[in-house]
């Protein structure tokens, strides 16, 4: 019989790059990839994808009964020369030719009016054209009947009589199968074609079997089944296998009973699990041993395992079952990608590595990782409606990296929902993200070195610690209860709603960064590191807090002051400052005349010290508090009042604050202007240097200075008097008691 059919094209095998193991990046040696399966030599495949796809069969060769090859397939093509006008007509001659394979299948079915139809004295005449072409020659394919038998003997006694060559004979069997012994009778069958004929020199031929299955052809009351199929291939498969004299066979699956496979995604049928070679059940394992080919994996319930060098397989489906994946050796999945179908589940054991790079895990069911790592890289997406799941222990630690080995290969996308049941997260280096729930069931460590992105909420009652240089973004709202800690590196609040961690207490380390516009909740908020809302692009740059906060002394505050502050730290509970104030000026804070920097309910505490409060242009920044409030003020040093003028309630208010080279704390008020928390010298000199004491207002436009009547000689120099009078009453008085 013959079908004709065309192929679906698979994208070929890419290696697997790296492999990540406790942040240090070592490649991973890939098989060689793009070759047929290693496995099963001699069996075969007949046809295309018009109902499934050959290479999902795992075919070491295949034929489709034309001189063509399907696009894109990895395994052997051998062309047939169908009937006369394969050899008669010279485009397909020359197509018939142009392939790499050492073989050439002779005319199919020739006894038959239906398909090749034609005379033995015909397929004779044209034999010694195919003999020029140096390809061994597989004889026409007969049927398995009398007048099969009887053209194929009248056939090779020609080619004897003639001298002629014919490298190997080919039949086809369809037989009943409903017997449990039905593949002894199959195999009895192939034995007789091999030792019922010769060549001239009297050698026996080696055997192709190019059509076989279980097959009622009349359609009878007791049909054949396909379990009956799956049955007969249980012993026929094994016996073709150990006959050295059957050199290559190929199953036909066109008929329901006979069929391998389908559907999409395809999906072996009993006798495709056993035809396939690679579908491994409960209870079976396969260690890797190092060049799986282009294999395609089937799992149902089954054990994979690696314990020796990194390795690789092209592809690997989840059918259905609990199945393990385990081992103390990397491996990885080529470019076919990974699947895990509806109610399959994948459990990851071992110390080692399951790689996946630049590929696509569908997973519809269920990944656990139990132990070892699952690494993500170099643009793999993840996608379906499954969950990907860590189960760590103290025994048995496990974890997920997500990374790009070099840039451009691009970040990992993760659509599924990841339940991190403990565990590490790891993100070594690379942009990724992740669009399915953030589960946090027990206490659970990111390193994130490169950066992250979810978009949607974190949930569940476990403590979460980011470690690392990089950057956790998250734009949802979270409903996670346990104890978020930014240990290092930067966590990017973009959420509008809710609270942008969760429900519980947020610490912000001394080593880490509180950054972006979102809405930060909780129970508290704590920051001993930095708060940066400037880290964000947009027009706002304001992060809103609906617990309290509170500031360490080791915290930093970093505000960009343009035109307006816009409120950087906006509270609906209590605010408790402390720490340092770094204030970075924009082009536009040359406008600036005053805007509140934190507003909360209540306020209480001040910054240690201010950084980069100077304009440039005279002016400086002040900040002062109120009980509700932190203000941000353009102002000239002396300007203690904020009033827009130096004069003398300045210069009282400076002496009378008292603080003078008295080391304790003070602020804009008590005549700190260079924001350092202290009154000394420094100050005085910015107040009584700058030669506008009593010059009236000295910021008619902004960042300008007005210009403004030179003032009397007497009246800077009483000003400076009536400083320099509170200075030394000041030291005087420490002076005096010093002695005393």
């Amino acid at each position: 019989m013959g079908v004709n059919r065309s192929r679906v094209p698979i994208r070929k095998p890419i290696a697997w790059l790296a492999v990540l193991a406790w942040g240090m990046v070592a490649s991973l040696s890939s098989t060689a990839l793009g070759q047929p399966s290693p496995q099963f030599p001699k069996r075969g495949f007949g046809g295309s994808a018009a109902r499934f796809s050959g290479d999902l069969l795992n075919p070491n060769w295949y034929y489709n009964w034309g001189r063509n090859p399907n696009p894109g397939s990895f395994s052997e093509f051998v062309p047939m020369a169908w009937s006369s006008s394969s050899v008669t007509n010279d485009t397909f001659f020359n197509q018939l030719v142009g392939h790499g394979s050492d073989y050439i299948l002779g005319f199919n079915e020739p006894e038959r009016t239906d398909q090749a139809n034609m005379t033995v004295e015909q397929a004779i005449a044209l034999w010694p054209k195919l003999m020029t072409t140096g390809k061994k020659l597989v004889s026409p394919a007969v049927s398995d009947d009398a007048t099969g038998r009887a053209w194929l003997s009248s056939f090779l006694s020609e080619v004897n009589r003639l001298d002629l060559r014919v490298d190997a004979i080919a039949f086809h069997w369809y037989g009943d199968v409903r017997s449990t012994n039905a593949h002894t009778g199959f195999l009895g069958r192939v034995d007789w074609f091999h030792n019922n004929y010769t060549n001239k020199a009297g050698q026996k031929y080696p055997v192709w079997i190019t059509e076989f299955g279980g097959i009622d052809w009349t359609g009878g009351v007791d049909p054949v089944t396909q379990e009956m199929n799956a049955r007969f291939l249980t012993g026929a498969l094994p016996g073709l296998d150990s006959r050295s004299h059957v050199q290559r066979y190929a199953w036909f699956g066109w008929r329901d009973e006979t069929s391998l496979g389908g559907g999409t995604p395809f999906t072996p049928t009993a006798s495709g699990d056993l035809y396939n070679g690679r579908t491994y059940a409960t209870g079976q394992t396969y260690n890797l041993v190092g060049d799986e080919g282009t294999d395609v994996f089937y799992l149902r319930g089954g054990t994979i395992q690696n314990t020796g060098a990194a390795k690789t397989i092209r592809t690997l489906d989840l059918l259905e079952g609990t199945s393990r994946l385990q081992g103390d050796g990397d491996w990885g999945i080529g470019a076919g990608g990974m699947r895990i179908r509806a109610g399959a589940t994948a459990a990851k054991y071992g110390a080692g590595t399951l790689g996946l790079a630049g590929v696509r895990l569908t997973n519809d069911g269920n990944y656990y990782g139990k132990s070892g790592t699952t690494m993500f890289s170099n643009g793999t997406i993840v996608d379906g409606t499954g969950v990907l799941r860590t189960e760590w222990s103290q025994s048995t630690p496990c974890g997920i990296t997500l990374i790009e080995t070099a840039p451009g290969l691009g970040g990992t996308t993760i659509h599924n929902r990841v339940w991190l049941n403990g565990g590490n997260f790891t993100v070594p280096a690379g942009s990724h993200r992740l669009h399915g729930e953030l589960q946090i069931s027990s206490p659970t460590y990111a390193l994130i070195s490169g950066s992250l992105t979810a978009t949607a909420a974190m949930s569940g009652p476990g403590s979460f610690g980011k470690t690392g240089t990089g950057t956790l973004r998250l734009e949802a709202a979270s409903l996670n209860s346990g104890t978020f800690t930014v240990w290092a590196g930067t966590l990017v609040a973009a959420n509008q709603t809710g609270s942008v961690h969760g429900t519980g207490p947020l610490i912000v380390g001394t080593s880490g960064t509180l950054a972006g516009n979102g809405v930060i909740g909780g129970s508290r908020v704590s920051i001993n590191g930095t708060l940066a809302p400037s880290l964000v692009t947009g027009s706002s740059r304001r992060l809103t807090f609906s617990a309290p906060l509170t500031f360490g002394a080791g915290a930093d505050s970093i505000v960009e002051v343009g035109s307006a502050v816009n409120v950087a730290v906006a509270a609906t509970g209590s605010v408790s400052l402390g720490g340092r104030l770094t204030l970075i000026p924009t082009a536009g804070a040359a406008n600036l005349t005053s805007s509140e920097l934190v507003t909360a309910a209540s306020l209480s505490g001040r910054y240690a010290g201010i950084d980069g409060n100077d304009l440039g242009d005279g002016r400086r920044l002040a900040v002062t508090y109120t009980a509700t409030s932190a203000v941000v003020t353009a102002a000239l040093a002396g300007d203690m009042n904020l009033d827009g003028v130096i004069d003398i309630l300045d210069a009282a208010g400076f002496a009378s604050a008292g603080l003078f080279d008295a080391g304790s704390f003070a602020g804009w008020a008590e005549g700190d202007f260079n924001g350092d928390a202290v009154v000394d010298v420094l100050d005085a000199a910015d107040f009584a240097m700058l030669g506008l004491f009593d010059a009236g207002p000295y910021g008619a436009a902004a960042g300008q200075i007005a210009a403004v009547p030179e003032p009397a000689t007497i009246v800077p120099t009483a000003a400076a008097a009536c400083l320099a009078a509170a200075v030394a009453r000041r030291w005087f008085t420490r002076r005096w008691f010093t002695r005393r």
